[in-house]
């Protein structure tokens, strides 16, 4: 539009249509660096939904860490696929990947996440042998498909928002006939 008014004004070379010009090019300019300072402090938990693998990630300022399996890492076409959108939209500057199951000693079925304010448990196997006194207040459960699906359990164990199951769980998945 601040294009269109340019052209017009330059042809009929009328100052009015140059204040108008300025006038888009300034109110462009504002509307773009109120949703950058909006946007960059902004939280956010995504899941990306990728056939039979767990991939997520937390962006919180203008930071994005980046969770999938080995077998996902592996793949950096996927990666840059999966995020390349989010990294521009979100103003990302500072990318980290992280492998979900490094870090995960094989006497504990489950990682945790923290990221700011975000909090979640990544659930990758039984919790049937667990037991708490108090319960562990999180944002986010994320199973994937090696995890307990006893839900009686799981809360009588944490406080969280919102349960989400990843595309790696086959027993969720919609079928086709």
């Amino acid at each position: 539009m601040a294009f269109v008014l340019l052209v017009i004004s330059i042809i009929s070379k009328q100052n009015k249509l140059k204040f108008a010009v300025f006038l888009v090019l300034i109110g462009s300019f504002g509307i773009r660096t109120y949703r950058f300072f909006h946007d960059s402090n902004k939280e956010q938990f995504i899941v990306f939904n990728v056939r039979q693998k767990s991939s997520f990630a937390t962006i919180s300022r203008q930071k994005m860490f980046f969770y999938a399996d080995s077998s996902l890492l592996e793949n950096n076409k996927s990666i840059e696929y999966l995020s390349s959108n989010i990294i521009t939209n979100s103003f990302v500057k500072d990318f980290t990947l992280k492998n979900i199951e490094e870090g995960n000693s094989q006497s504990l079925p489950l990682t945790f996440i923290s990221v700011d304010t975000i909090t979640a448990a990544y659930l990758n196997g039984k919790t049937d042998w667990f037991s708490t006194t108090k319960k562990l207040t999180i944002d986010y459960l994320i199973f994937n498909n090696k995890a307990s699906l006893n839900i009686e359990n799981l809360l009588s164990l944490f406080n969280f928002e919102k349960i989400i199951i990843d595309s790696s769980v086959p027993e969720w998945k919609p079928k086709h006939t």
